[in-house]
């Protein structure tokens, strides 16, 4: 959660290599952290005309979502089909990328869910354990989702999307204490964690301290 330390780290990277690419990805989140999104946007656009990596091309479309740009949206929706048929082609495996992008943005849900359990079978690790979870989240399924929520975050692992991940879907079963709990963890470990979910992770605290 530290943006100014951020701020300089990135900014000292990109001076001693401008050519680098991801300094200037990490100044245009830190950029997009502070709330000055159509700074962001632009920011992104250059990073992504650069170096048209997954993960650059899912924070545009996501500030494009809080920003209500849907033709623009919509153009990234499609770069990140693109990009996954060019990765699979190429052997390079997307799946948990693609699969928290389709949650989070409640696109084919039901491949979403088929990849990310295909992805446990292959290997148990604690970001393919939050990744189906989510997806089963998104499916409509929080029993299930729960077992992985909690295997994702078994280790202790600082993770704040883990954390808010587990929250919803506590909050969809009922357990307002323990998704409260997690929601507080997700201020304390970095209240920035996410374009589309920091502001909706705040007003959930929000509401259930007052409740």
């Amino acid at each position: 959660g530290d943006l100014a330390g951020a701020a300089r780290f990135y900014g000292e990277s990109h001076q001693v290599d401008p050519a680098f690419v991801p300094p200037l990805a990490g100044l245009a989140k830190v950029t997009a952290a502070k709330g000055d999104l159509p700074s962001a946007i632009s920011q992104y656009v250059g990073v992504t005309a650069r170096y048209p990596l997954p993960e650059y091309v899912v924070a545009l479309a996501d500030l494009y979502t809080v920003t209500h740009q849907s033709s623009s949206l919509q153009r990234q929706v499609g770069l990140v089909r693109t990009e996954e048929t060019l990765f699979k082609a190429n052997g390079v495996n997307v799946d948990l990328e693609i699969a928290l992008f389709d949650a989070d943005h409640h696109l084919e849900l039901s491949q979403g869910l088929a990849a990310a359990r295909a992805e446990w079978g292959r290997r148990h690790s604690i970001h393919v354990a939050d990744a189906l979870s989510w997806e089963l989240y998104a499916n409509g399924r929080p029993g299930e989702a729960m077992t992985y929520a909690n295997q994702a975050l078994h280790l202790g692992t600082r993770s704040a999307l883990f954390h808010f991940h587990r929250a919803m879907i506590e909050r969809a079963l009922g357990k307002t204490g323990a998704a409260r709990a997690d929601l507080e963890a997700v201020q304390a470990i970095n209240p920035h964690f996410s374009t589309l979910w920091a502001a909706l992770a705040e007003q959930f605290l929000a509401r259930l301290k007052a409740a």
